[in-house]
């Protein structure tokens, strides 16, 4: 979709947007962000981490999502991140070096599901690991309220 498209899908009702899938920083996100912050919008933005986000795009929220299947292989670029979220499942360690080298607000642990359900088990392990090693523990509502 182009700016446009985007805009008049967002609407008027939501006041905050959320950029994730993939990953985004592959592409110049810098005309869609200024157009989302004149139209009023708070914008958030959900990354591996593997690139440099410029300031001009002037995001509001950054979520770091690493990838230790890449790290530190592929280096984190991040200058700042509100949050980190590390998705996680049973037998998997809390990986504590990144609260090493990404300065967040929050740290997250969550529980890697399927695609439409929760998984039990590891939400179970990744909610114990959260409490023993400190991290706060994220987990999917809209899959746990059956929402899409």
């Amino acid at each position: 979709m182009n700016t446009s498209a985007i805009l008049a899908n967002v609407g008027t009702r939501n006041t905050h947007v959320n950029i994730t899938g993939g990953e985004p920083t592959l592409h110049d996100l810098g005309p869609l962000a200024d157009a989302l912050h004149k139209a009023g919008k708070y914008i958030s933005l959900e990354t591996n981490g593997t690139n440099i986000i410029p300031e001009e795009w002037k995001i509001d929220w950054i979520t770091c999502s690493p990838k230790d299947r890449w790290f530190p292989k592929v280096p984190l670029k991040l200058k700042r991140v509100n949050e980190v979220k590390v998705v996680m499942g049973v037998g998997d360690e809390v990986p504590n070096h990144y609260k090493r080298i990404l300065s967040a607000e929050h740290y997250y642990l969550q529980p890697i599901n399927g695609d439409l359900e929760i998984d039990k088990a590891n939400a179970v392990y990744v909610a114990g690991k959260a409490m023993s090693d400190d991290w706060q523990y994220s987990l999917q509502l809209h899959k746990v309220v059956d929402l899409p």
